[in-house]
């Protein structure tokens, strides 16, 4: 029998290594009363989720998987139901992030394990870009906010605002930070934040001599804008 690089021993009087290399869909022989232990690669890697998988014969009483980030010194254990299929979905992980596990199987009080395997979620790398796509300049006109989201992952995505609005833009007409949550799924998600700057609306006054005599003039001088 083959010993897995699995660096954990619950029991070191009750444990018995599976042997690994051997694959028990191509038709090699199965001896009586032997147990054999597989684990697979994970299936269904994503941002933040991934299904672990294994197979073993030989009957079992208890089967489950081990499993922690690569960085970690302690193992999860999560279990499976007897049935099939033999596999574990694991949701909620960080994205990027490299992870060790081992299938495993109690039978009689005997534990049994496959070799260790190792997945790594994909990385998220939303990039989220607002532009300003109308000219206006005062408070109370309308302003077009655009959101562009990119990724080598995907091309599709949703987007949230600040303000509770969905969609890839808004029109906000008051100052103050909007922010959008740029999303592509399983979990991949980033934010931006723009800073909007409206003017007041200018208040015109003109200014100049109110007496005038028959063939005179006055000079009228027109202030608060910035053109006329």
């Amino acid at each position: 029998m083959k010993s897995p690089s699995f660096p954990v021993i619950l029991n070191s009087d009750s444990v018995v290594y599976a042997m690994d290399t051997l694959n028990i869909n191509q038709g090699y022989p199965i001896f009586a009363n032997a147990v054999y232990v597989l684990t697979q690669d994970a299936e269904n890697v994503g941002f933040t989720s991934a299904t672990l998988k294994g197979v073993y014969s030989g009957g079992a009483d208890i089967k489950g998987f081990k499993y922690k980030q690569e960085s970690d010194s302690v193992f999860t254990t999560v279990y499976c139901s007897l049935s099939s299929p033999f596999s574990y979905d694991l949701i909620g992980l960080p994205t990027g992030t490299t992870y060790q596990y081992v299938y495993f199987i109690q039978k009689n009080g005997l534990n049994y394990y496959g070799d260790t395997k190792t997945f790594t979620t994909t990385t998220c790398d939303i990039a989220v870009n607002i532009t300003k796509q109308t000219d206006a300049i005062c408070m109370g006109d309308s302003v077009s906010l655009v959101a562009q989201a990119q990724s080598a992952y995907s091309s599709q995505f949703t987007y949230v605002w600040s303000t509770g609005e969905s969609g890839d833009h808004i029109s906000p007409s008051q100052n103050g930070q909007y922010t959008v949550t740029a999303s592509a799924g399983n979990g991949c998600e980033q934010t931006q934040t723009y800073s909007l700057s409206l003017y007041p609306s200018p208040e015109g006054v003109i200014s100049g001599d109110t007496v005038l005599c028959a063939g005179g003039s006055v000079t009228l001088t027109a202030s608060g804008a910035w053109s006329y």
